[in-house]
């Protein structure tokens, strides 16, 4: 859906200004805290910060859409 790819663009750019802003507290905040409440293995908080880091903005956008559409059944 349209909006949904629009909103997963926005959040997505969102947490790689707060990633440039704070650094590596960003990556440790979303490996032990964030992304293990919501329910991520380990090994996938990982690679979202690994790529959160390593990825350029449009790279980063489509990686972030993808998990959201794959987490909501891939609508």
């Amino acid at each position: 859906m349209l909006i949904t790819r629009k909103v997963s663009y926005e959040i997505a750019s969102f947490y790689q200004t707060v990633a440039k802003a704070r650094g590596q507290e960003t990556f440790d905040f979303f490996v032990s805290a964030f992304l293990p409440s919501q329910g991520w293995p380990q090994e996938i908080a990982l690679d979202f910060v690994t790529k959160l880091r390593d990825l350029d903005n449009k790279m980063f956008k489509k990686y972030f859409t993808d998990i959201v559409r794959a987490a909501h059944g891939g609508s």
